[in-house]
């Protein structure tokens, strides 16, 4: 599999090859759960990729428009997304780190009742997000 590491994270972005969808007729269900999860980490890694753009460390917890999180928020909120649909679905059984998705589960609406105050949020560092957004991809199928 391509795990991107933490330290390629900071590399120029290479082309990442994607299915441009998954064949959802599968006869072996084994099978289609391998498949199903290489899919995952495919377009996971896709998506991560982008976050290698970022010129340093504050372009993560710069808004990109006034109407919006951080970047920060986003790496961290896709991640949590994920990881409560594998819970959701069985197959994590665990929270990656409960602290860290309960800050990037807030909602991203523009509106009022959507808190866009910077003051409310302690965004954490980066790196301290990698576990988490490299660990909603490393269920295994069962």
């Amino acid at each position: 599999m391509n795990r991107v590491e933490a330290t390629l994270l900071n590399t120029p972005p290479a082309l990442v090859a994607l299915p441009r969808r998954l064949d959802l007729h599968a006869s072996d269900p084994q099978d289609f759960r391998q498949r199903l999860r290489d899919y995952f980490v495919q377009t996971f890694d896709a998506y991560e990729s982008l976050f290698r753009t970022l010129a340093g460390d504050a372009a993560w917890v710069e808004k990109p428009i006034t109407l919006r999180h951080p970047l920060i928020f986003y790496y961290g909120h896709t991640a949590t997304f994920f990881v409560n649909k594998l819970l959701l679905t069985r197959l994590i059984t665990e929270r990656i780190d409960p602290q860290l998705e309960s800050i990037f589960a807030v909602g991203v609406d523009e509106m009022s009742w959507d808190d866009l105050d910077a003051a409310h949020y302690d965004w954490p560092p980066w790196r301290a997000c990698r576990p988490t957004a490299t660990g909603c991809a490393r269920w295994s199928p069962a």
